[in-house]
């Protein structure tokens, strides 16, 4: 083997190496949340974020699965809110909206109060962009009805917060489509 070959088998190793990090996937390319939490702890959150917003697959399961109103995703997208952009932050704030949508029970155990008016805003459930103020009362009436059934003590303060601010969107809908 000549020098040069060695040289070159090197440099081919450290640039694998620098490429190489530890991905928040698990086999099959499937999101892990400890795993996530774990690169949040060693790395930084900025980190992490960095590392999803330029994956747009791992990025759409992350949205996926905070949707789902799981607790523990619920929580890891409200923290990687205060580490991503404008855009971003967007992105996981219709995520938080589904998610109420979804499981409303679990994500109000899990939103403070100040990301109460953005998630129960009814312009943003489901993702859904409404094109009139029918489908805009229609949803924002479905989703009083969900999440009127929380019945958790600790959670009816929230729960009526949540409601009004529906109400209150569903008014600003009203008179954006009037205008």
């Amino acid at each position: 083997m000549t020098f040069r070959t060695v040289l070159s088998v090197a440099f081919v190793g450290v640039t694998l190496l620098a490429c190489v990090r530890v991905t928040p996937v698990v086999a099959g390319g499937v999101l892990d949340l400890s795993r996530l939490q774990s690169d949040a702890a060693a790395n930084g959150w900025a980190s992490v974020f960095g590392n999803l917003s330029k994956n747009p697959r791992q990025w759409n399961q992350l949205k996926r699965k905070v949707q789902t109103g799981d607790r523990g995703w619920v929580r890891f997208a409200l923290k990687l809110r205060g580490y991503s952009d404008a855009h971003w932050s967007g992105e996981l704030q219709d995520a938080l909206a589904d998610a109420l949508a979804a499981a409303p029970d679990k994500a109000l155990s899990e939103l403070p109060d100040s990301e109460l008016r953005t998630s129960c805003a009814v312009v943003r459930t489901q993702g859904v962009p409404y094109k009139n103020i029918e489908a805009t009362k229609s949803a924002a009436e479905a989703l009083k009805k969900k999440i009127a059934k929380v019945s958790e003590p600790s959670l009816r303060e929230k729960r009526d917060a949540c409601i009004k601010h529906v109400g209150e969107s569903e008014t600003d809908a009203a008179n954006w489509f009037n205008n």
